[in-house]
């Protein structure tokens, strides 16, 4: 991942369902991000579901209660966003 991309997944802690934000972002691509005292314009783009996985998995070998998610939520697949400053 590049320095100035953030991803996010739209995990809702492995429920069946996307959490509300996902349906937010899907419909507003340009958004004003505020990562610790950071604040800047970016651009959302939703992963294609092989590249969203694979940030899931390399998600999940930090932090390994994201690999729980994936299980919880299938046959759901877990959305992952990349966004990028504007």
């Amino acid at each position: 991942m590049r320095d100035h991309e953030l991803t996010v997944f739209a995990s809702k802690a492995g429920a069946q369902t996307n959490p509300d934000w996902y349906h937010n972002l899907k419909a507003n691509l340009d958004i004003t991000v505020e990562y610790g005292a950071d604040k800047f314009d970016a651009k959302v783009e939703e992963l294609p579901v092989a590249d969203a996985q694979a940030q899931l998995q390399a998600q999940a070998a930090l932090i390994p209660t994201f690999g729980d998610y994936v299980v919880s939520a299938a046959p759901r697949v877990i959305p992952a966003f990349s966004i990028t400053r504007a």
